[in-house]
């Protein structure tokens, strides 16, 4: 068999379905993250955002994860006692603690990281 034969005959036993967005096939709602309900209405992080109690439950959440102190610490050891304390020295003190980007505040910074950590399981920063 030769290989433009062998290729016409995997092509042929091979179908790919096609979907659309209008009615998507359930391995493209799984792989862009929703899921289908009893109802029968897909439920993604983008449209569930859309419901008041969602959206505030995952504001309140971040607002207060952003508003706690955040900074480096250093553990010594003091007279046999291990001991914290603030370390400012550190390179990433300043990021952390005050100004992550040029962009945005502390505050604004951990607030959307949280809020993607809670509507899509994970929030990256980047470190250049």
């Amino acid at each position: 068999m030769s290989l433009l034969a062998a290729a016409k005959s995997v092509k042929n036993l091979t179908t790919y379905p096609s979907t659309n967005i209008q009615n998507p096939l359930n391995w493209l709602i799984n792989w862009a993250g929703g899921d289908k309900t009893a109802s029968g209405e897909t439920v993604t992080p983008d449209n569930a955002i859309g419901l008041p109690t969602l959206f505030n439950a995952i504001t309140l959440l971040s607002e207060s994860v952003a508003q706690l102190p955040k900074s480096v610490y250093i553990e010594e050891k003091s007279n046999g006692r291990k001991t914290r304390r603030k370390y400012t020295e550190h390179a990433s003190y300043n990021l952390i603690a005050h100004k992550p980007n040029d962009y945005m505040t502390s505050f604004t910074f951990h607030k959307v990281m949280t809020y993607m950590a809670c509507l899509y399981d994970e929030a990256f920063a980047a470190i250049e």
